[in-house]
């Protein structure tokens, strides 16, 4: 099956894989990101735009990246790829202390070793505790402690890590609506679970698809809650995907989230869209780490700062 429909209507986005540069910014930031990211850990690329940077952090990084960008206000903010375990863990407690949080997260693998890809913004909110690395047993032992402690899962990433799968996951010390996480299920098993959760008043609100061997696996949040038509799709080739864009172009969706994956060495996205208004969007995905930099400082430039992301290896 080349892609799976699990529910709603779909959306309106400029998808482009092009890579146009256009240097912005201004010094200061450009002095303050140097300061901040350093020389350790190996060696840094680095792009400034208006109220955001975006550094890599990882030499070579051979990963992908798929990204959503709006152009909107916001909160200063840092976007790094490429980190390592020990990195990631190293900047999460610096920038903690300078006032970011973790907003997005999204785990990786490189050949046999983890990345991750992590986006901060310097505002307040609750206790939070990102995980990595896990096991599916030992992210149940987590998830269970965590919940115990009033903590609840906001972010949530499936990777594969030679033949075993990993986990990746941000919690928040908050109430909200029921949850129900998911995670290892096939494809015809995420399919069964939206159908089931979905009869439930429950609808997707995170989702990540990776590669086990030669097959498909899916992690995902559902949250009893509910929200404008939606459609998500997994399992779509780059091609497909396009042409899912331009066939529903202008019918007033907006893309919410989009994951790439990899399945043997061909790329394969899940998505998500949700029929609302808001500010002009841009899309990109399966772009080098180079090209990914490149693009961030092309719509920074522009107005546009990073919603959502993820990144993903090839073969």
């Amino acid at each position: 099956m080349s892609h799976s429909v699990i529910g709603g209507n779909i959306g309106n986005v400029d998808l482009s894989r092009r890579t146009h540069v256009h240097v912005g910014g201004l010094a200061a930031l450009i002095l303050a990101a140097l300061m901040l990211l350093g020389a350790a850990g190996g060696t840094l690329t680095l792009a400034v735009g208006p109220g955001g940077r975006l550094a890599g952090d990882q030499p070579p990084d051979t990963g992908r990246y798929a990204a959503i960008f709006e152009q909107t206000s916001g909160p200063s903010w840092l976007a790094l790829h490429g980190l390592t375990p020990d990195r990631f863990q190293q900047k999460f407690d610096e920038l903690k202390g300078q006032g970011f949080r973790l907003v997005q997260f999204s785990g990786y693998s490189l050949g046999n070793e983890e990345r991750f890809a992590a986006m901060f913004e310097q505002q307040s909110g609750p206790p939070q505790r990102p995980v990595y690395g896990l096991t599916s047993d030992q992210y149940q032992q987590k998830f269970d402690e965590l919940s115990s402690q009033g903590f609840r899962l906001v972010q949530f990433s499936g990777y594969s890590l030679g033949s075993q799968e990993r986990f990746a996951a941000m919690f928040e010390q908050q109430s909200g609506p029921p949850q129900r996480p998911v995670y290892g299920l096939t494809s015809d098993q995420y399919q069964q679970k939206f159908d089931e959760l979905s009869s439930q008043g429950f609808r997707l609100v995170q989702f990540s698809g990776y590669s086990l061997g030669s097959q498909e696996r899916f992690a995902a949040i559902f949250q009893q809650q509910d929200g404008p038509p939606w459609l998500a799709f997994h399992g779509l080739t780059p091609d497909r995907f396009q042409q899912k864009f331009d066939e529903l172009k202008g019918q007033g969706f907006r893309l919410v989230g989009v994951n790439g994956y990899s399945l043997g060495s061909q790329e394969r996205f899940a998505a998500m869209f949700e029929q609302q208004s808001g500010p002009p969007q841009r899309a990109v995905y399966g772009l080098t780490s180079d090209q990914y930099q490149q693009k961030f400082d092309e719509l920074s430039s522009q107005g546009f700062r990073l919603v959502q992301f993820s990144g993903y290896s090839i073969g």
